[in-house]
């Protein structure tokens, strides 16, 4: 617990750009549950075949990359930022 708190602590980089990956891969698990159990019942959760035929395919696909770089793009322009200011004193 202790190694990876010190790793966290030298680079919040790491830190951040994992939880993107985490909140990333759960839209799209949120979204790829919502499309199943909008009509049918928690059995047929693992049955792909409904999933794809549902209207959320492309917005499942397309909302999480979306979010993910966006985040990655406000990240990088926040340590930009902070970066420049550092500079002007």
């Amino acid at each position: 617990m202790f190694r990876l708190e010190k790793v966290f602590q030298n680079d919040d980089k790491f830190f951040i750009f994992n939880s993107n990956i985490i909140k990333t891969f759960s839209i799209y698990i949120f979204i790829y549950l919502f499309s199943i159990l909008e009509k049918n019942s928690i059995h047929e959760i693992l049955n792909y075949k409904i999933y794809k035929d549902s209207n959320y395919l492309l917005f499942s696909f397309s909302t999480p990359i979306i979010y993910y770089f966006l985040t990655s793009i406000l990240f990088n322009y926040s340590l930009f930022k902070k970066r420049i200011q550092f500079m002007k004193f």
